[in-house]
């Protein structure tokens, strides 16, 4: 059963990170040819997390770690996925957003507070109502 779910978290999480850059290069097309003035990517799974390639390559780390499992792996494998998720969110993601507030200014705080949701999937509406909030008590 757990074989069962690791391959189904590291498919999904192929999909995710897969999807998400296909969006992105299309973004990016899209600037170079001049068919959109948005400096930040906010369709797609850009408008339900700010970094979805993100979740969808840690999501294959912890699919893996489910693999190991059923293989009686020693214990202290998990500092695999745990270490991945470590540097993801308190470093690789915290240099991104300084680097984005840098160069998109304005547009990438506006989309921060319509996606405020760093790394997981959160509906949009939701990711929303949650930016308000989150706005307003910024204020």
């Amino acid at each position: 059963a757990t074989d069962a779910a690791g391959a189904a978290v590291c498919f999904g999480a192929v999909l995710l990170e897969a999807a998400s850059d296909l969006q992105m290069d299309a973004f990016v097309a899209a600037r170079r040819e001049h068919r959109t003035d948005a400096t930040v990517i906010d369709r797609g799974l850009w408008m339900w997390s700010r970094h979805p390639n993100y979740l969808g390559e840690l999501t294959w780390w912890w699919g893996l770690y489910l693999l190991g499992v059923p293989a009686a792996a020693p214990g202290w494998v998990v500092v695999g996925p745990v270490s991945m998720t470590f540097l993801f969110v308190c470093v690789s993601i915290k240099l991104m957003e300084d680097r984005q507030r840098g160069s998109k200014g304005e547009a990438w705080i506006k989309y921060t507070r319509a996606v405020p949701s760093p790394l997981l999937l959160v509906p949009p509406p939701i990711n929303r109502r949650l930016g308000q909030w989150l706005h307003a008590a910024e204020s």
